[in-house]
């Protein structure tokens, strides 16, 4: 029974990283399929960033650069999360590769040209679900710099 307790606690996939994780799926799928209300859904009420005043103006933003690059693969590799005490917020580290062509592993990136950023993001438990309140990024120009964590 306590083998079961175990390894029932080691697969929880309800831990804030793991959450976070999946918003960032669930982020990716909506910026690829082109889905307003998906990506209106990963962001807070609140949102704002350094380019964007509102969550109004970052969904259109991202929806124009979808229009205009109509092949788009995200290919994402996870930095630090760390969630707050009691798991209402969090920040994490995300590499975003876009790419023409799906890339498979870091080590396929670093042989493609690909725009590589890196985001630093704030999170927030909202209705359940977190969503990011405020977003930090920037060009990252070595992709080797993901896998020697500089």
């Amino acid at each position: 029974m306590i083998a079961v307790a175990l390894l029932t606690a080691c697969g929880d996939d309800t831990s804030p990283e793991a959450r976070v994780r999946a918003r960032v799926s669930t982020c990716v799928d909506a910026v690829e399929s082109r889905d307003p209300t998906a990506l209106r859904d990963c962001l807070a009420v609140d949102y704002r960033d350094t380019h964007h005043a509102d969550r109004r103006a970052a969904v259109q933003s991202v929806l124009a650069y979808r229009l205009r690059h109509r092949v788009v693969y995200l290919f994402t590799h996870f930095g630090p999360i760390e969630a707050s005490g009691d798991a209402s917020t969090a920040r994490s580290t995300v590499y975003v590769a876009m790419t023409g062509v799906p890339v498979e592993s870091l080590q396929a990136l670093i042989s493609l040209q690909a725009d590589l950023y890196r985001f630093d993001l704030d999170w927030r438990v909202e209705d359940d679900d977190y969503r990011i309140t405020r977003a930090e990024w920037q060009r990252v120009d070595d992709p080797r710099r993901i896998i020697t964590g500089e």
